[in-house]
């Protein structure tokens, strides 16, 4: 079927980049699981219902609250920051208003009074991040930090956040400030070398008048917060190893008499929050001391003299954000024990987690291969702030199971196949690898002893796998030695062999690879020139290799010089294409292949994609007959000049004497999570990217692209999404019968449900071909919908089916 494939597309193929993808639809191939989720949050209200934003997977997110129920936020805008101070929201009476930094702008997005997306994102104000919003009913205000010093400006906005000129600086110098409006004008409370300045500014945004509420504090952090009654202003600091401090600011812009609170020598304080309750202004924070850290809520009335405390309450993460919202008489906090985002009513007796932030397991693809009957997917999960690592396997016909591998994270894994079973070789944070032999269903029937190296490369040569790293250098502990080991079918893992020494004056050797011809191996790493040379030298990394008998004993005595030492930046790749091994290598702006032969003749090397962008983290596949394909990322940012374009994913396919039979750009980004899978009749494009639409909320997913069998512009026909679904009782009434009309086409099913009017969400399971009836112990009042997949992608989900109302049976008394 190789052979097949190969010549299919040699016929098929056009030279050049073509408009039509050989790919079917990206899809998410994983099991998704849901649980709370990390973010530092904030509180909106349209007047009626409530809503929490925070920050995850590279967004503002945004869901409304409903008690008792947990919602899937929805992302809204991009930010490159993953603090509070990153981003701000307020109500402008007709949209929601979010701002948030996406790296050297402050970009800013209406929603609907739902939190829909009303408008496009937009630039606010550039080279500029951590926004800070207040409105008083016609101006929005923000103040922000310029990029590349401390300076905090302001900006006057319309209720829209469209810039309306006259942007000030407020101080050379900031840390920390927050701004508030009294319906009228507006007052910030900022830091500045430690002094704690408050400023007022008029209905235009334009500053009236500063003063300065305390003088310097060196060596002591402080944190502000400021609210308003609709009158008059209430600021408030808080100063490390010292205690707090709050001064109630009149109506006509001057301080009263500073007010000091808590006080602790041995504690510091962050994240303080303060709102008016329509009755009292209540100020949140964090404590921290050496007993651990703690939320505090404290209590002032109308005249600014501290009332009430709430009891403390464990926070549990030093870094916990507050947020606080009046609501009906009560005020509603937001904060983050555990790295969860969760809303509380005050005074928080414990942590319920009622209204948790709620989202899709994150996901980080490892590595993958291909044996005779499917194809194995590995990949990094985290969920409710634990790790674990996955597999998952895909057969033929598209069916679908996965497991947990490891219970904890991990930070690389490889993987290779013998034809039937498969050997995951697993490297944790402390840099040791433990491989795992995984039957062809996918259970795992041993595991090695720790390895003590971290495995970069494994290839199978039809008696036993060799496994290459690297290990710190017991000569030069600024590098390391290239090592490697044997795992023979029985399991048996050899003692390490030290392929590339490092000795003194010589190179570095790191991220070596590994192929093999069927009987020897090629390992190849990079090489790095000494970088403690005498000044001046230049440092240069280029590849080097060397071939390797079956039991990884050397038959080189030199190293092989497979590309010069100028700026080979990221691994290379190697692989067997049944005439001789391919290395794949970039030079910072463009990507080379050169070959050697089985006896280790060194071919020219062929350039294959040279840009003014930056290219790299080559991936290296063969088909047949020596045709080779090649998947390599390309950033789109111009190193001379130029205009920028969307970052991509750049496949290529070679013959054997170089020349390009095809070319395909796929624009995901250019994270190097992507790999793909040759097998018997397709090639499998997988990587790691978010997913914007329900059900996955924005979270990094592993998605699939299968190829087409018929080549581009011929495509496999995708099935329509199922008809005919429905949901009703079963007959003990505790249970959701959901049964649909199977679709032409279809490989699988993945069903998803909605509780109350919630977001969208999937059930953690696949449903194979045959499967038209499911029975789910699910909810009261939820509606399912469901979607067919193939090769060619997912359809549109189904039409939704009517909330079911789960009922409880009771038996009637016999008589």
């Amino acid at each position: 079927m190789r052979k097949f494939l190969g010549l299919l597309l040699l016929s098929l193929l056009p030279v050049s980049a073509n408009a039509a993808s050989i790919f079917g639809n990206a899809f998410s191939v994983t099991n998704t699981r849901y649980g709370t989720v990390p973010g530092e949050a904030r509180l909106a209200s349209n007047g009626s219902d409530v809503f929490l934003f925070w920050i995850s997977g590279g967004s503002v997110r945004v869901t409304k609250l409903v008690e008792g129920v947990k919602r899937v936020g929805r992302p809204v805008l991009p930010t490159t920051e993953t603090t509070i101070d990153s981003f701000d929201v307020l109500w402008n009476g007709e949209h929601f208003f979010v701002a948030a930094t996406d790296g050297l702008n402050i970009r800013g997005r209406l929603l609907t009074r739902d939190g829909e997306p009303a408008a496009s994102d937009f630039i606010v104000n550039g080279n500029a991040r951590s926004p800070r919003l207040a409105f008083n009913g016609s101006t929005i205000l923000l103040l922000h930090r310029g990029i590349g010093f401390q300076g905090i400006g302001s900006l006057p906005l319309t209720k829209n956040g469209v810039a309306a000129g006259g942007g000030q600086a407020v101080q050379l110098m900031g840390d920390e400030f927050e701004v508030a409006s009294n319906g009228t004008g507006f007052a910030a409370i900022t830091v500045s070398f430690q002094n704690v300045l408050l400023t007022k500014f008029a209905s235009n945004g334009v500053i009236a008048e500063q003063e300065t509420l305390a003088g310097s504090a060196f060596g002591s952090t402080r944190e502000v917060a400021i609210a308003s009654d609709g009158a008059r202003y209430l600021a408030t600091y808080l100063q490390d190893h010292v205690g707090g401090a709050a001064t109630l600011v009149d109506s006509s812009g001057h301080a009263g008499p500073i007010v000091s609170f808590m006080s602790d020598a041995h504690a510091t304080y962050e994240s303080p929050f303060a709102t008016w309750t329509g009755s009292e202004y209540v100020l949140a924070f964090v404590g921290t001391t050496p007993d651990g850290a703690s939320m505090h809520a404290l209590h002032f009335d109308a005249n600014g003299a501290k009332t009430t405390s709430d009891p403390e309450q464990p926070a549990h993460e030093v870094r916990t954000a507050t947020a606080l919202l009046p609501k009906n008489g009560r005020v509603l906090i937001a904060w983050n024990p555990r790295e969860d985002a969760v809303v509380e009513e005050l005074p928080v007796e414990g942590v319920s987690n009622v209204w948790a932030t709620y989202g899709a397991a994150e996901q980080r693809l490892l590595a993958s291969t291909a044996s005779n009957a499917a194809a194995l997917i590995v990949w990094n999960e985290s969920l409710n702030g634990a790790a674990s690592v996955h597999l998952g396997l895909r057969d033929r016909q598209g069916d679908w199971s996965e497991r947990v591998l490891v219970n904890r994270g991990a930070t690389r894994a490889i993987a290779a196949s013998d034809g039937n079973a498969f050997v995951i070789v697993v490297t944790e944070a402390d840099r040791t690898s433990t491989a795992y032999r995984v039957d062809s269903r996918g259970v795992v029937s041993s595991r090695t002893s720790t390895l003590p190296f971290e495995a970069t490369g494994i290839a199978w040569n039809g008696q036993r796998y060799a496994i290459v790293g690297e290990r710190v250098s017991a000569t030069q502990d600024w590098t390391s030695d290239v090592v490697g080991a044997t795992l023979d079918a029985a399991g048996t893992l050899s003692a390490v062999t030290v392929i590339r020494a490092t000795i003194e004056s010589d190179v570095a050797a790191d991220d070596p690879a590994v192929a093999s011809d069927g009987q020897n191996f090629l390992a190849i790493w990079r090489a790095t020139d000494n970088p403690v040379c005498p000044f001046p030298c230049i440092v240069g990394t280029g590849v080097e290799g060397a071939r390797l008998s079956g039991d990884l004993a050397r038959l080189d005595a030199t190293d092989l010089k497979l590309a010069p030492r100028d700026s080979v930046i990221t691994q290379p790749a190697v692989a067997w294409n049944g005439f001789e091994y391919v290395v794949a290598y970039d030079n910072y702006i463009s990507l080379w292949t050169v070959n050697v032969t089985a006896s280790g003749a060194i071919a020219t090397p062929r350039l294959v994609h040279d840009t003014k962008s930056r290219v790299g983290n080559p991936r290296i596949g063969v088909i047949s007959d020596g045709l080779i394909a090649l998947l390599f990322t390309d950033d789109g940012l111009p190193l001379f000049g130029g205009s920028p374009y969307d970052a991509r994913h750049r496949f290529v396919m070679l013959q054997r004497d170089g020349t390009r039979v095809y070319a395909e750009d796929v624009i995901d980004g250019d994270s190097p999570d992507v790999r793909f899978v040759v097998e018997a009749n397709r090639f499998d494009y997988l990587a790691s990217q978010p997913l914007l639409d329900a059900p996955h909320h924005g979270a990094s997913r592993v998605t699939m692209r299968v190829s087409v069998q018929g080549g581009p512009g011929v495509p496999v026909p995708g099935p329509l999404p199922p008809t005919n679904v429905t949901a009703r009782l079963t007959l003990d009434g505790g249970r959701a019968l959901i049964e649909w009309k199977a679709s032409a086409y279809a490989t699988g099913y993945r069903i998803e449900y909605r509780v109350a009017d919630g977001s969208w969400n999937e059930v953690g399971a696949w449903y194979g071909r045959d499967t038209t009836s499911v029975s789910l112990t699910m909810p009261d009042n939820t509606a399912f919908r469901v979607r067919a997949f193939s090769d060619a992608g997912a359809t549109a989900p189904s039409a939704p089916t009517p909330a079911v109302r789960l009922r409880v049976w009771k038996r009637r008394a016999v008589r």
